[in-house]
Parts: C-alpha cells; structure tokens; sequence
C-alpha cells in the first residue's frame, strides 16, 4: 500500500455496477465515441468509452484509513451527491472527467475487523507463525516451526494504531496499521516514541473465521437471505455493526425482534459484529 501523511489523490477501486463488477467499455453507436476520464492516482487516469445519452454509476471505496477528501465532475464538487460512497453520473454526451482524491482519515480503525486467527504471510524475523486476536481484548502468539512456542496478553486498536502488552511485560509495544480488511492485514513497529518506524512491513492473512450459519452462541444465528442479513435469538437493543471488506460500517443498528433483518444494496462478503463476536456472512 502507499502510504501519505497529507492529503493527496490515491487508487481505488472504481467499478461499473451495471456490468457485474467489471469496468469495461459499454457498447456504442457507430456515432463518434464519448470518453469519460477518471482520475484516480497522481500518475495516471482510466478512460472509459461509454455510449452517448448513457448515465455510469460507481462505487468509490477508500482504503483503511482513507476518506474521500475531494469529488468533482468536469470540475463541479458532487460531494454531497454521494450517496453511500456511490455516484452516478448524469447521462453523458460529450467527453467528462470524474476526479477523486482521497485523504488520511482521523477516524480509528474499529476493532472487530482484527478479530480472528492470522497467518504469517511475510518474514519480518518473527519466531511466530500465527496470531489470534480475541474478541475479549487479548491475543496468542504461536508457532509451527517451535511447537512449544506461545506468548498471550493483551491488546487495544486506537487511532489506527495496534497495541500489545505481553503478559509478563508492563508496557504496551506498538505497531501501524497499513492494511486491514477481511483478508490481510498488514502492520509496521513502531519504536517507543510511536512515530519512528522500527522495521520493515509485516503481513498477516485471516486463517478462519466462524463459519457461515453456524451459530454465535447457543440462542444467537446469523444468516443470509437473499438481499438480506437475518440475526436471529439476539436480545434486544444489542446493538448489531456491520462492515464492508473495506472496513467500512455500512450498517449501525439494534436488534429489534426475535428476527432482525438488515437489507444490504450490494452483494458481497460482510462482517457482522454482535454480541462480542464478529461473524462474516456472504450475499
């Protein structure tokens, strides 16, 4: 990932909803072609050839840690035309430019995203090969090569950063947060002062999860139906949090019934978050 401390225009995922998830050419009239430009990155743009008259919706999704700073459309701000992240444009005659650029975020990295068993997927000298971090706030090192290996104690996420106290140390010992999504999740040491990097980037990758439709605990289900996240036998009032592969929220709710269905737009997987523990569903 390429990190910026200030703000500055940064690649995202940009997808034509009404093909499937592939950004590709729409078919066009034998008429002169019309290009949409799409600025993305400081480096480059994708152009997309789109039939005349035609409207393109997209889904612009930020990385961890990033928001959308700046939008425009042939250079007018439709911020506030987002709706979910999406934007769709008005049917398009001549050449356009969409541009976006993109910012470091304040907002802390939610903790539930971390929740679950990782893999050691780079070497970064570490004796350990695995990491599980629990929904209790605690963590277990372990490893292949050295059976006998273990090390456990406990850990907080806080303004995207990841803090370990080992349990016989009495200080916390820190990491950045690079990447953190439903699959990797990639950190860098930090030395003391919480600023100087102390060591190269480290990736993990989500070893399990629970499996889909088995139950949370014995009265609490989590399922899918058709557009639909059901959670069913949860108390209610337990507030129920939902996130996109991204680590966005996309949904913060309560419980409401015995039954409590919460519609998503788009398909995809999801991680669910009640009752302390995190559950990742597809629809």
């Amino acid at each position: 990932m390429r990190y910026f401390t200030q703000c500055c225009s940064y690649l995202i995922m940009i997808v034509l909803l009404s093909l499937a998830g592939h950004a590709k050419a729409q078919d066009v009239s034998p008429a002169a072609p019309i290009y949409l430009t799409i600025n993305c990155t400081e480096s480059g743009s994708l152009i997309q050839e789109v039939a005349s008259g035609n409207s393109v919706t997209y889904q612009i999704n930020p990385s961890i840690g990033w928001e959308i700073h700046t939008i425009t459309y042939n250079g007018d701000d439709i911020f506030s035309q987002l709706q979910n992240n999406r934007y769709t444009t008005p049917p398009i005659t001549a050449n356009s430019v969409l541009s976006v650029v993109f910012a470091k975020s304040d907002a802390p990295i939610e903790t539930p995203l971390i929740v679950g068993r990782w893999k050691l997927i780079t070497n970064n000298g570490q004796i350990a090969t695995h990491v599980t971090y629990n929904s209790d706030g605690t963590f277990r090192y372990t490893s292949v090569d050295e059976p006998d290996y273990e090390e456990q104690g406990s850990y907080k996420v806080e303004n995207n950063k990841l803090y370990e106290m080992f349990s016989d140390e009495d200080e916390w010992v820190m990491a950045e947060i690079i990447t953190l999504n439903s699959t990797i999740l990639t950190l860098r040491d930090l030395d003391d002062d919480g600023v100087t990097y102390a060591g190269e980037p480290y990736s993990y990758q989500r070893e399990d999860m629970t499996d889909i439709n088995t139950p949370l605990s014995d009265n609490i289900k989590v399922y899918t139906s058709q557009k639909s996240i059901i959670i069913k036998g949860a108390l209610p009032n337990t507030p129920i949090r939902v996130y996109s592969t991204f680590g966005q929220l996309v949904n913060n709710s309560n419980v409401t019934s015995d039954i409590t269905s919460i519609s998503l737009s788009q398909p995809g997987i999801y991680l669910v978050k009640i009752d302390n523990k995190t559950y990742k569903v597809g629809l």
